[in-house]
C-alpha cells in the first residue's frame, strides 16, 4: 500500500492519461444516491487505487494497492455498485482528479472529482442528499 493523499483537499495527478479498468463503490447510505465512503478504482495496466472520504469528520484518502481488499466489499448491509459500467466509464481516460472540500450552507462536505478525457465529469459527493453526479 503506497498513499498518494491524505488532507482536507488537493490535485491526484499521478493518474492523469491512464485509462479507467474499472470503478467500483461501496454504498453507505439510501438506495436512490451513491453516498461517499470507499470506492476502488482499477487503473489498465496497473493497480487498484482506493479513496475514501470520511462521513464524520470530513477528510479524504487516496492509497495504491497492488491487489484489491475485498474485505471492503464483503458487508451485505453495504452494497457494491460497479459505477464504471453504470456511467459507461471503463476505458476511458482519465484527465484530471480533484478532492475538495465544497461548502453547503453552513455545513462543508467531502466532494471527489474525476474528469474524464471525452469532457465528462464525475462527481462523488458526501452526504445522502446529495446523489452523485455525472455531468456531460
Amino acid at each position: 500500500m503506497k498513499t498518494l493523499f491524505q488532507d482536507l483537499e488537493g490535485i491526484i495527478t499521478e493518474l492523469d492519461g491512464r485509462e479507467c479498468e474499472k470503478l467500483l463503490c461501496v454504498q453507505i447510505a439510501n438506495e436512490e444516491s451513491i453516498s461517499p465512503g470507499v470506492f476502488w478504482l482499477k487503473i489498465r495496466d496497473g493497480g487498484w487505487h482506493r479513496f475514501f472520504i470520511d462521513a464524520e469528520i470530513y477528510f479524504l484518502r487516496w492509497t495504491e494497492y497492488d491487489e484489491i481488499d475485498n474485505s471492503d466489499l464483503e458487508d451485505e448491509d453495504y452494497p457494491v455498485i460497479d459505477i464504471g459500467k453504470r456511467y459507461d466509464l471503463e476505458n476511458c481516460k482519465i484527465a484530471g482528479i480533484k478532492m475538495q472540500q465544497i461548502e453547503k450552507e453552513t455545513e462543508q462536505k467531502g466532494c471527489l472529482a474525476i474528469y474524464f478525457s471525452d469532457l465528462r465529469l464525475l462527481e462523488l459527493k458526501q452526504g445522502s442528499e446529495s446523489a452523485s453526479l455525472l455531468i456531460r
